[in-house]
Order: structure tokens, then C-alpha cells, then sequence
């Protein structure tokens, strides 16, 4: 979990990675974008300026609709602001060559809008996400650079069968931040160093590209993942929206993991309607994956914008809040939770104080030695599927040769994961007692208080979220006096994302009041 400490030290770590080379780095290629570019003038692109930052996936598709606007029109402004920008922020690992000719496919299609949620959007994935296109599947790392994967993720096919458009892949902390205990937020050996668009702040990790990509208006729409983390805090540095679901309720088919005992997708947007929409899309039932099985049972609101959180149980109307005072830790975190309370008591929430009531959970759970095992068992089936014909050992001892360029700052995680001897039942008993100690702290805290949700501001409560298996929330709750942002972060018990999700866009229509 990041510390104020640990913010500062990637902050001047990312500093000191702004003049150096990433000789393996991917050039992105747009040529096959490069006509429908130069076709938009000055004045359309003003146009466009003005509208897509604060536009919501309605609002685009009533400009589909009324022909004000095409989707190649739009794919093109997007990847015009990564032509433009991208090459300082580093949040782009790869375009998609498809992706323009796709968006012609859907403007000449009579049906175009006819029932498909996603239809003609643009959408970032995380680069750990397989897809079974022409891009490649590297999670960042230097021996993955030519891998494809032979087929969609479960969760991709949902976004394409909702009329998504996968733009490309987003660069993201190496090995979601598993490589060494010394890597640096938002670097890998593919990507370079990602950048805060926000301002000289820690971009975060691992999700560090789909938080810079959405900051920086790359797309409408992006997906992180999180093990503990990893979709919270680059939501809450990049000033995005990000939601960490529930395990289990967004497959994990595909997408090269640490540990099948916390790993999830999610999405990350610029607003929660945006959220609320991709999340409605992914939270499927896989069934090659069983943990996916609640995803088809969950009561979800009739409406999925902010008249949602204007009725029933899905807003903040009558919610009770606690607010965990012990996990403020940075200088800014009190005064920005004030601010917050401010709002929702404003939305008809009530916010109190509250204390984690079992001890210690966060230093009982053992964690590390599951990621390693799990790593190592989940990395090596993924390499297999992919036809690879690599294991995380021939990852290693392809670092090995290069060290310089492949593993800069070392691969002490990876190699301890390399060297993992975890049996089965070992693992299983070690995850289910984390996972149980965590359950119990926060489902003790919110029965102890009477509480619907726990709270603080930015990341205080991942980890306990995560080794939960229990949804998170992230969203822009304003700046700090620095200027770098802070995400409100609710937690809440297992399954009740939704609710948080109502909860969230009544905060940030609130917000918006205010």
C-alpha cells in the first residue's frame, strides 16, 4: 500500500527517469491513422476540445445519432491528443491498426446504434488484457515483446459484443508492479516511464497507463486490473474515476495475473456514468471462470447515470458512511476528507468516525508468499495458453542477459516468484485465512457501526479491499493545494457494488453542484 513516503520516493525516482532512454520502448504506429488526422481542421478539433472532456457515453452517441459526429471522426481525435501528447506521458503502449477501419465499418452500418451499449466507443485496455487482434499481450515486459495472445479475453469479447472499439493497449507498472520491490510507479521495460497529466505527481501503479490515458483524454473509456491497488490509486492520482469490483464479478479469463485470490479488471473512466455503463458490460458470468458466478445474480438499478442515485437504495440518500481516520496519511488527506463529508452529507449521506475493530488486519495477513505462488502457477498456465513457449524461468534468465535495459531496476519479486515452493493445499489454506482476516476487520467495522460503506481519501483502505475480495470505489473528490488530486475512496461488503456505484455518481453530481 503507497505511503506518503513511498509517493515522495517515486516522485523523485520519476523525476530522475526524465531524460533516460527506453531503448526497447515500441514506437506507435500511426500510419493507419495518419488521412483521417490530417482530415480534421483547426476548427473541428476546437469543436471536439470543447465537448468530448465532460461528455458522457450518452452524449456522444446522441452526436452518432444526429450525425453531428462519425466514429472515425472520433477515433481519429483521440489518437491525434496520443500523437500529440503520448510522447512525454508514456501511457500508450499500442495502437490498434484496426481500430479506424472498424469505426468506417460502424459509420456505414444502417444499424449502427441498434442495441449494443458501447457502440462505435473507444476504449484503452490495460497491457496485461489478451486480445486475439494484431496487438500484442506484454504486460511491459522486454520477453513478451512479440507474444499475442490467439484470442480475446472473456472480458474483451463483451466490450466488442457491445460495440467497443479496442483503441489499443495502455503501458502499466511491469508485471503489475511485481517485478522488484525498487520499480518505479507506471515503469516497464516496454512503455518507459508514464507521467501524471495531472501535474509532477506519482502516476501510481500498476493501472499507471489507463489512469495517465484517461487524464489525458485518450480515449472515452479504459480498463485497469488490481491485485491490491492497482485500479485505486492510479484512479485517485490521475483524478479519474475507478472501481475495484468485487472478486469474481468481472472474469479473469486471459489476463496475466499475480493471484487468482484477488486479482480483477475493472474500469477506469472520466466520469461515473462512463464507469457505471463498462462496468454493466464486464460484470458478466464466465464459465470458465466459477468465482464469476455471482456476476449473474447481482440486483443492478434500472438506470445506470445519476438519476440511479436519485432513487431507491442505489444513491446516498439515508446511507450511512464511516470514515476510517486512521488511514489519513497524507498532509492533505484531512483537509480533503472535510471537504468530501461536506458532499455527502449534502447528498443525505451521514459520515462518521469509525476504527477498524479487529487487530490488525494488515499485518496478520501474509500475503506475499501467495502472490509469489500464485504468480508463478498463474503466469506460467497464461505463457502456455499463449503458445509462448516461455516460462516465468526463461523470463528470468531472458532478463538475465540484458539486465540493463530489460530489468533496470532489478527483478528481486520476479525471481523470488521464479523460485517458489508453495504447494497446492499450502496456498489454498494461506488465501482463505488472509481472505478471512480481511473480510472479518471491515464486515466487523461496518456491523460494530452500523455502517454501509467505509471511507478515506486515496488509497488508505486498498489493501484490506482487496485481500478481501470486497469492491472499492475511487472517485474525484478535488485537488490538493499542490494541485494534485484526490479520489474519495468507499469500501464496501462483498457484492455491494452497485450500491457504491450509485453511491459514487451521487457524489460527483453533488460535486458538480458545488
Amino acid at each position: 500500500m503507497p505511503t506518503q513516503q513511498d509517493t515522495w520516493r517515486a516522485n523523485q525516482a520519476a523525476k530522475q527517469a526524465e531524460d533516460r532512454p527506453f531503448p526497447l520502448k515500441r514506437p506507435l504506429n500511426f500510419a493507419p491513422f495518419e488521412a483521417a488526422i490530417h482530415a480534421l481542421a483547426p476548427e473541428r478539433v476546437a469543436q471536439l476540445d470543447a465537448f468530448l472532456p465532460a461528455a458522457s457515453v450518452a452524449d456522444i452517441q446522441r452526436k452518432f445519432a444526429d450525425g453531428s459526429l462519425t466514429c472515425a471522426e472520433l477515433v481519429a481525435y483521440y489518437v491525434r491528443r496520443i500523437q500529440q501528447h503520448d510522447g512525454h506521458l508514456n501511457a500508450i503502449l499500442e495502437l490498434n491498426s484496426d481500430a479506424l477501419r472498424l469505426a468506417q465499418e460502424f459509420d456505414a452500418d444502417p444499424q449502427f446504434l441498434a442495441g449494443e451499449k458501447l457502440r462505435g466507443i473507444p476504449i484503452l485496455l490495460k497491457d496485461n488484457i489478451a486480445t486475439g487482434d494484431a496487438m500484442h499481450t506484454t504486460a511491459g515486459a522486454a520477453a513478451l515483446r512479440d507474444v499475442r495472445f490467439p484470442r480475446d479475453a472473456f472480458l474483451v469479447a463483451r466490450l466488442r459484443e457491445a460495440g467497443a472499439i479496442i483503441l489499443g493497449k495502455t503501458n502499466m507498472s511491469e508485471w503489475a508492479n511485481f517485478m522488484t520491490n525498487e520499480s518505479l510507479n507506471g515503469f516497464s521495460a516496454l512503455g518507459g516511464q508514464t507521467r501524471n497529466p495531472r501535474g509532477p505527481f506519482d502516476v501510481s501503479g500498476s493501472s499507471s497507463g489507463s489512469g495517465a490515458a484517461m487524464a489525458a483524454h485518450f480515449a472515452a473509456l479504459a480498463i485497469g486490473t488490481e491485485t491490491s491497488g492497482s485500479i485505486i490509486a492510479p484512479s485517485t492520482q490521475n483524478g479519474v474515476c475507478g472501481l475495484k469490483p468485487s472478486l469474481g464479478l468481472v472474469s479473469r479469463d486471459a489476463i496475466i495475473p499475480i493471484t487468482d485470490a484477488q486479482d480483477t479488471a475493472g474500469p477506469m473512466t472520466r466520469n461515473m456514468s462512463g464507469l457505471a455503463l463498462l462496468f454493466d458490460v464486464i460484470c458478466a458470468r464466465d464459465p470458465s471462470d466459477p468465482m464469476s458466478f455471482f456476476a449473474g445474480e447481482i440486483q443492478r438499478p434500472d438506470r445506470l447515470d445519476s438519476e440511479a442515485s436519485r432513487s431507491g437504495r442505489w444513491g446516498l440518500t439515508g446511507k450511512q458512511i464511516g470514515l476510517v481516520r486512521a488511514t489519513l496519511e497524507r498532509d492533505h488527506d484531512a483537509e480533503m476528507a472535510e471537504k468530501a463529508i461536506r458532499v455527502l452529507q449534502s447528498a443525505g449521506a451521514e459520515v462518521v468516525d469509525v476504527i477498524i475493530t479487529s487487530s490488525s488486519p494488515q499485518s496478520s495477513a501474509d500475503v506475499l508468499p501467495v502472490y509469489h505462488a500464485g504468480f508463478l502457477r498463474g503466469v506460467n498456465a497464461w505463457l502456455a495458453q499463449a503458445g509462448a513457449g516461455l516460462t516465468v524461468a526463461d523470463v528470468i534468465a531472458f532478463n538475465k542477459r540484458d539486465l540493463a535495459n530489460c530489468a533496470p531496476q532489478g527483478m528481486d519479486l520476479l525471481e523470488k516468484s521464479g523460485a517458489s515452493e508453495m504447494s497446492a493445499a499450502d496456498y489454498e489454506a494461506s488465501v482463505l485465512r488472509n481472505r478471512m482476516l480481511c473480510q472479518q476487520a471491515i464486515r466487523n467495522t461496518l456491523t460494530h457501526y452500523k455502517v454501509d460503506f467505509l471511507m478515506t481519501m486515496g488509497y488508505g483502505l486498498v489493501f484490506l479491499a482487496a485481500c478481501a475480495g470486497f469492491p472499492s470505489l475511487s472517485v474525484p473528490a478535488g485537488l490538493a493545494a499542490s494541485g494534485e488530486p484526490v479520489g474519495l475512496l468507499l469500501v464496501g461488503n462483498y457484492l455491494a457494488d452497485w450500491d457504491l456505484v450509485g453511491a459514487g455518481l451521487a457524489f460527483e453530481e453533488m460535486r458538480n453542484k458545488k
